[in-house]
């Protein structure tokens, strides 16, 4: 079993837990359940390179060097884009809420765009992109993305998410002063 935290470790509240083949479904839960107790928040996952955070993070970070060296922007500026865009965004918002949000077909077109524009296939959609594409499942427009929708539950996750970035913007904005 591997309990990943992230640095730095007493502040960060994810540890990711990856249990091994030989781990018991006791040891995850009772390991599950300790690191909850210690005010984390534990994340299941399979043992795969870097796991969830850190696999995502190295993405970002080599993007960010590059718009540096391509003379996009500034480490200043691509700093302060991304505290005042996704940093603040997904503070509140998890990254597929957030695709299904704007619509898994944006996020399709602007994959493809980049793709085509950078001659980049790191910026190709994903397979289940493509997927998702070809079942109409964009998400709450149409009642489905990587989450359900049926019901009130659209106009309900809308309304969450915009309360919950309207209070991540008071706290910044109290902090600030």
């Amino acid at each position: 079993l591997v309990a990943h935290w992230l640095n730095p470790a007493h502040i960060i509240p994810l540890v990711e837990v990856v249990p091994g083949r030989q781990t018991s479904a006791k040891t995850v839960e009772s390991t599950l359940t300790l690191l909850e107790r210690l005010g984390k928040t534990p994340v299941r996952c399979a043992d795969s390179p870097g796991f969830i955070g850190p696999r995502i993070q190295v993405l970002l970070m080599n993007e960010a060097v590059r718009l540096v060296e391509e003379g996009v922007a500034t480490p200043e500026d691509v700093d302060r884009a991304f505290r005042a865009g996704m940093g603040f965004r997904y503070a509140s918002v998890g990254i597929f809420e957030f695709i299904d949000w704007g619509g898994v077909d944006i996020l399709y077109r602007a994959s493809r765009y980049m793709s085509e524009a950078l001659g980049d296939d790191r910026f190709k959609p994903a397979r289940l992109v493509e997927q998702k594409m070809a079942y109409n499942e964009l998400g709450p427009k149409t009642g489905r993305g990587f989450f359900d929708y049926a019901g009130d539950r659209r106009d309900t996750f809308e309304a969450a998410k915009i309360r919950a970035l309207l209070r991540q913007l008071k706290r910044d904005r109290e902090s600030a002063s």
